[in-house]
């Protein structure tokens, strides 16, 4: 069984981290210092201007610590690892499976059932912990219901592309409703990108950002499925 250990995030600015013996030793500007034994982490990121001593990166990587390094926006930059060891044929496999139309879109069913379940379980806690006076959110629910019905049958990559716009559409056309801020600032009329309009788009993309960041720190450490090839959108 595989142990779940812990990510450290490094986010003040102007810190730098040491290896204390078996430990990793964050120092502030202003004297502050934190201990953290490595033997609970799988993984160190850094925001923007924080440095790290060779010694640390070194030891992390004898442990098989994963250390990356991003912007102060949280735009990657790099990753600090060690030597990593690989299951070349699950990998072989991966990418035939990427490449056979019907194995794909048999996984990216899956991904994708998984993925309406959860946005329909975040819109039922809400309802049921909170108020809906529009409906809103109950209308959004049942959209939801209704894409994942599609989804008892086959479908081709295509049609499941679609099945994906159209319930991200509606989720996050009720995402509104879902804030519990009533200032200006925490309103959204929709999603937008490039650039991100308001602090609810802007927080969207940075807390996918930091997800994917964990989940590809995590599959480079074990060395078992490359993070690139596409499934659903080619």
């Amino acid at each position: 069984m595989k142990r779940l250990l812990n990510t450290l995030y490094v986010t003040t600015p102007g810190s730098y981290l040491y290896r204390e013996g078996e430990a990793i030793e964050v120092r502030r500007e202003d004297g502050a210092r934190t201990m953290v034994p490595m033997i609970a982490l799988e993984g160190l990121v850094a925001f923007g201007s924080v440095g790290a001593s060779p010694h640390m990166l070194g030891h992390c990587a004898e442990k098989g610590i994963s250390v990356g390094f991003l912007s102060d926006t949280g735009r990657f930059l790099m990753r600090v690892e060690g030597p990593v060891s690989g299951n070349v044929l699950l990998r072989r496999a991966q990418y035939r499976a990427a490449d056979d139309p019907l194995r794909a879109a048999s996984i990216t069913h899956g991904v994708l059932a998984g993925k309406l379940a959860n946005q329909r379980t975040v819109l039922r806690r809400h309802r049921r912990d909170h108020t809906d006076p529009t409906g809103a959110l109950a209308s959004t629910e049942d959209a939801i219901s209704r894409a994942l019905t599609q989804l008892d049958r086959p479908l081709d990559v295509d049609r499941l592309r679609g099945v994906e716009g159209d319930a991200a559409a509606c989720y996050f056309g009720a995402f509104a409703a879902m804030i519990r801020r009533d200032e200006p600032e925490w309103r959204i009329a929709g999603r937008s990108r490039r650039p991100p309009l308001g602090r609810v788009n802007a927080l969207l993309p940075f807390g996918l950002m930091w997800h994917a960041q964990a989940r590809l720190l995590a599959r480079h450490l074990r060395g078992d499925l490359d993070a690139y090839p596409p499934f659903l959108w080619r």
